[in-house]
């Protein structure tokens, strides 16, 4: 697989993750953290494993801050 296509299907993991527990409203952090390290575990010894694991950290955040900001 090329760069720009398995960065791209990164990059979308990230985003569809994102965006399933974006529109939930209020987030099952069991399921979110869960799901999160099983798709970072997907990429073990992986070098885009830090990526996606930095990625998907962000998505936490950013659902954790909309969350908060919502209440």
């Amino acid at each position: 697989m090329d760069f720009k296509t398995e960065y791209f299907d990164i990059w979308m993991i990230a985003w569809n993750f994102h965006k399933k527990y974006a529109v939930m409203g209020e987030v099952n952090w069991e399921q979110a953290v869960e799901e999160s390290a099983a798709i970072v575990e997907d990429y073990r010894g992986r070098p885009q494993q830090a990526f996606i694991k930095k990625l998907l950290a962000a998505a936490l955040a950013e659902l954790q801050r909309s969350e908060k900001n919502a209440q």
